[in-house]
Parts: structure tokens; sequence; C-alpha cells
């Protein structure tokens, strides 16, 4: 309906007003076959449209169906055909129907109007979001070079360095930063501003640890959905591909399968990450631990969160805690029974 008022809102003059006589002549041609004239009548098929002029064409044509109807209306006062007026009562009720029709005009007209204007908004914050679409698309292709480049920079870096543990060091660095720009695409490719949902999160993060994996080795996934916000997600993820890595690399010495599983839910008003495997245990995986539990636990201190490490022959398990947004609560009101007596 809007897409046809500023169609036709946007027609020559002419036109509007050669439509505007065409629709008043319709309603006195759908007027003609009644014999005898009821209340309103033949004021109620003029004052639509009338309306309807109005609310297409805008005032000046709405006007012009309030003059044309009102010359036309005294072909249907007694005596019938012959568009005389022989009453006083006649030419009132003509008044009262011009000046009726004249506010329904004007009222159809600011419908139009304020049609035009929220379409109009409309458009303009359409194409000022594609505009910022396209910013942040750009900025993150930049994002994303940036990183591709400082991951190859840092390679180089170590192929450069003759040192076993600077080597050691720089490609741990380098996996940081391949870790980094694969959350990067992930918080970009977020629907919301403010937060993301932890079962598609942490089950894409998942996905991408499992293309990592070498062959009999399987990264499982069971996530709750809830909202986490942004600034804990990028820790979150780190915390997550550190664990689940260093399971991958060392909880599988000398088998051929295992499974490293990962378990996000939320706990009272606590998240909770599980990452557990059914590997050697930690005294093995300890060793040559990539950036090791240090840096764990500072990550889990920017989002306040509790680590609790168990392990023994049967694997490693690593449980993490932190504060959750509170939950909306309803609002139960209970109305005393002495209000219904």
């Amino acid at each position: 309906m809007v897409a046809a008022i500023r169609k036709t809102s946007g027609w020559p003059l002419p036109v509007q007003f050669a439509c505007t006589i065409l629709i008043i002549l319709a309603g006195f041609v759908a007027q003609l076959p009644l014999e005898s004239r009821s209340f309103g009548d033949p004021f109620t098929v003029f004052l639509a449209g009338v309306f309807i002029v109005a609310l297409m064409f805008g005032l000046a044509a709405g006007i012009l169906a309030v003059v044309l109807s009102s010359v036309l209306s005294p072909f249907f006062f007694e005596p019938l055909g012959t568009f005389q007026l022989t009453h006083v009562s006649d030419f009132v009720q003509i008044g009262l129907y011009a000046v009726l029709a004249a506010a329904a005009s004007f009222m159809a007209d600011q419908i139009h109007r304020t049609l035009i204007g929220l379409s109009d908004t409309a458009m303009r914050l359409a194409d000022e979001g594609s505009t910022k679409t396209l910013q942040l698309r750009e900025m993150a292709h930049r994002v994303a070079n940036n990183f591709a480049s400082l991951d190859a920079l840092i390679r180089l870096r170590a192929n450069a360095s003759k040192d076993p543990k600077i080597q050691f060091a720089f490609e741990q660095a380098g996996e940081l930063v391949h870790v980094v720009a694969r959350l990067s695409n992930r918080l970009n490719a977020s629907a919301d501003d403010s937060n993301l949902d932890s079962q598609l999160f942490v089950a894409e993060l998942c996905e991408d640890l499992q293309a990592c994996a070498r062959s009999g080795i399987s990264v499982e996934c069971r996530a709750e959905s809830h909202d986490i916000p942004l600034t804990a997600a990028v820790p979150l993820g780190l915390i997550v591909n550190e664990l689940v890595t260093n399971a991958l690399k060392y909880a599988f010495p000398d088998r051929k399968s295992g499974v490293v599983l990962v378990d996000f839910s939320r706990e009272g008003d606590d998240f909770r990450l599980l990452v557990e495997d059914n590997g050697v245990g930690m005294s093995n995986t300890v060793k040559g631990g990539g950036l090791g539990f240090h840096l764990l636990e500072g990550f889990s201190r920017t989002i306040g969160g509790r680590f609790d490490i168990a392990s023994s022959g049967g694997g490693t398990r690593v449980s993490l805690r932190f504060a959750a947004p509170p939950l909306e609560r309803s609002l139960d009101l209970e109305l005393p029974s002495t209000l219904f007596h």
C-alpha cells in the first residue's frame, strides 16, 4: 500500500486530477441504479471516494474531489435527476457534507504525508544500514588480512631462527594469532551486536578443532543455548582452543583413538565450561603443554573465571566457571481475594 501511495503521489498534477475526476464519476455512476435515497446517500459513496483520492494524491486532489462530488450530489435529491435543489434542508445537507468531506480529505492527506515520511525514513535507514554493513565487512576483511600478514611474519621469523626454543615460541605465537583470527571471523559473522549464542559458538569452535585432530581422535560438543557477552566470547574461545589443542597434542601419544569432550552449560548464576579427555592424564599433558595453564588462568581472570583441574591415568578434566548474566524473571502479581468480594 505504501509503495502504491509513493508511486501515485509522484504522478504529474494533471494526471492526478484526471484520476480524481474518474474516481468521483465512478462513484456517481455506482449511485445511479438506486431509485430511492436513504440517509447518507449519495454522500457515503462520495465521502469514500474523497478519502481514497486524498490518500492517494494528497490534499489538492482531495479538495477537487470534494467540490466535484458536492456539485454532482444534487442529482440524487428530489426531484431525481434534475440537479435542482428545492428545499433549504438540501442546501444544509450539501454544506454539511462539504465540511465533513473536507475534514476527511485533510485527515487522509495527513495519513498520506505520514506514510510517505515513514517510508522515506525507512529507506534512508536502510541505505545507512547497507553502508555501515559494507564498511564493517571491509573492516573485517582488512583485519583478516592483517592477521594473515602477522601469522606469515611470525612463521618467517620462526624459520629464520636456529634455536629450537625460539622456534617453538614463535610457533606457539603463530598458533595463537591463528586462533584469534578464527574467533574474529566468528564474531564478525554474529547477527547480534552484543551477544553470541553459546551453542552455535562452541559448536563451531569444536568443528574447527576437529578439523585439526588426527584420524581416530574425535572432539565432541555438548553446549546449551545461552546468550554470552562478546566481551567474554574471545577469552572463552581462547580457553576452549588451548585446552582442546593440548588434549589433541598430548593426551593420546600412543593411542589410535580417543575422545575430547567440550561441555558448556549454565548452573545457577554461573556458566560452566568442561573440557575432558580419556587420555593418559596430566603427567604427560603438562610436558611441553603449549602456552601453559598460566596463560589459561590469565584468560580466565579477564572474565572472572575459576579453574578446577583433575587428572588421573584415565584422562584429564578441566572445569571453568564464570558469572552469567542475570536471568530475566517474570513478575507474578497475586491479587488479594478480598478485591473480588
